[in-house]
Order: C-alpha cells, then structure tokens, then sequence
C-alpha cells in the first residue's frame, strides 16, 4: 500500500508499508510516514543550498591506485551501519544504510524503490553492524524489517535525480546500536571516512576507508 504527501508547493514525497500491514491510513503509519517526509525535507533544504541542489547526476565510480580499504570495526559508529536486502519477483538487492534515528534509516532511493516495475520492493530487512566471520555472515544486533519507506516523487520521475529514501524500522534498534543523526558541523580541515557494504566483496562485509 503507499501514500502520496505533498509538502509545501512542490514537494511530493511517497510512502509505502509493507503488504501484510493492509491499509497504511493507521494513526502510527501516519506518523511514520510524517517523520520520514520531514527528514527528507530537512535533507532537501540542505541540499538546495549547496551547489549542485542534489539534482546531480548519479556516477559510477572506481578504485585509482592502490585499494587501501579496512574492515569496519565492530564498534560504534560501524554499529549504526547495516546492511539492507530487498527482495522482489526480480531477486534480491543488497544496499547500506545508516541509522540516522533510532528506527529510521537514510539510504539511496534505488534501495527500496524498483524502477523498473515503478513500485516499491515487496520486503524489506535491515542489519545493523552486520560482519563476517569464520565464513558466514554475523548479524550481532539481529536482523529488522521494514514499517513503511518514503522517497522523493521527483526520483519516481528521473532516477538520476533525488536518489535518498528513508527507512522506518520495525523496532527502535539504534537506541542499542547508536545512531548518525542528520548533520554535523565540520570544518574544510576535517577528514571524513566513508563506510558500507561493496559490491565487490562477499555479502555482509563492512569496508571503510
């Protein structure tokens, strides 16, 4: 089931619940679905004011020179990081995603929403701190589905713009595992390091460089 917001003039945002919760009209749905557009909308005010608006253009990128990538640790903030499968008749999907509240997670549009059927993935679960170890995957905080997921209707459109969805967990797991936030104040001096989930490695392993 899904639901279309509108925010301000032009600001068009859907949100979508998994089938086996039936309708998403529901007080608790609702709200959910209030919090995740008002994220994206914090997200759009952000961007708006940097220069490129967030209407860039999505870029494959690659390694140059030497790969000195690490396995993310297994302490917070590496714990507010997790992998997300989704699965629909065309397969399952794997995706980062960071806790940016303790049930909501920020990750990329394309994650959840399938733009080839133009709808949003049938399930949906989230691992926080996911890590491999001895062979198989660890999942040390569990493995949580989904409540409901918003987008940008802008990215239903042209999927090379306003690629960022937001997550609503079915448990408030980052009150355990921590959690990003939305912003934080930095200098041009400060060194920032990127973590998730390549493609390019087996499934469930963290990498940060």
């Amino acid at each position: 089931a899904s639901v279309t917001v509108t925010v301000g003039d032009n600001q068009v945002f859907e949100s979508g619940v998994p089938a086996h919760t039936g309708s998403s009209s529901s007080s608790s749905e609702q709200q959910d679905m209030a919090d995740d557009v008002e994220l994206l909308r914090q997200y759009y005010d952000s961007s708006s004011n940097s220069t490129d608006g967030g209407s860039g253009h999505r870029r494959l990128l690659e390694i140059i020179g030497s790969d000195d990538r690490f396995s993310c640790d297994r302490g917070y903030p590496y714990t507010a990081i997790g992998q997300i499968q989704v699965v629909d008749n065309t397969g399952l999907y794997i995706c980062t995603g960071t806790l940016i509240k303790p049930d909501k997670v920020l990750t990329a549009a394309h994650c959840v929403w399938n733009t080839k059927r133009n709808a949003f993935y049938f399930n949906l679960n989230f691992a926080p701190g996911r890590y491999r170890e001895g062979g198989g995957m660890v999942n040390p905080w569990g493995v949580v589905p989904w409540k409901s997921v918003t987008v940008f209707d802008a990215f239903k459109k042209n999927p090379a713009t306003w690629d960022v969805a937001v997550v609503t967990l079915s448990k408030k797991l980052g009150s355990l595992t921590g959690y990003m936030g939305m912003a934080a104040g930095c200098s041009s001096n400060t060194q920032l390091t990127v973590a998730g989930y390549p493609q390019d490695q087996s499934q469930g392993t963290c990498m940060a460089n």
